[in-house]
């Protein structure tokens, strides 16, 4: 098996906020052209780009797709989800490459959130978007007393990246549920402490 040349690369971020609103600018290489710089910028998803989001998603899970979709329309469409927060990474021409967030589920203890889908389009991927995007979920998470957040994953084999991504950014097994999703294919829960309260 060929070994990638992709070299890797030291990412600088600037976390910037600008009228109430937390972005993150991120200097890195495009896929197309190594040697020419672009900044992603992380901010608030508009409810103009959920179909955008939701093809991200599709592309990856058509299954998680269908839940997002149904978590999307409350969030952009009642006020039942106005403790979440769903972040979009964009590039310069406003494309959309990543989504990230999460949500306080009103039936756990006070300070425990989740975290929500997460998925950048593989030509984006390795370039820093997704340690990005939690960093920023966790100093605003910080930032609102959060003690932990939790997220989950299925043990699938086309997650095995994203839970080496996780554990790499310092979360911890947490436990399984066995056949969760079908006979075989657990669903894994994964958490990090955020303020030790």
């Amino acid at each position: 098996m060929k070994k990638s040349s992709r070299k890797k690369i030291k990412l600088k971020a600037r976390l910037q906020s600008r009228s109430g609103e937390l972005t993150v600018t991120l200097d890195s290489p495009e896929e197309k052209n190594k040697n020419s710089l672009v900044k992603y910028k992380i901010r608030p998803i508009m409810g103009s780009e959920e179909g955008e989001v939701l093809r991200i998603i599709r592309s990856h899970d058509e299954t998680d797709a269908h839940y997002a979709k149904r978590y999307y329309d409350e969030y952009f469409y009642t006020r039942a989800r106005s403790k979440d927060r769903v972040f979009v990474a964009v590039t310069p021409r406003n494309k959309v490459v990543g989504v990230s967030g999460y949500f306080h589920d009103t039936k756990e203890p006070k300070g425990i959130y989740w975290l929500a889908w997460t998925y950048v389009i593989p030509s984006y991927r390795h370039y820093g978007v997704g340690g990005a995007f939690i960093r920023l979920i966790e100093r605003e998470l910080r930032g609102r007393g959060a003690r932990k957040i939790y997220l989950n994953t299925s043990s699938h084999n086309i997650y095995k990246g994203a839970i080496r991504f996780y554990l790499d950014r310092g979360f911890k097994w947490e436990g399984y549920l066995r056949d969760y999703y079908r006979k075989g294919e657990d669903q894994i829960i994964l958490g990090k402490t955020i303020s030790r309260r």
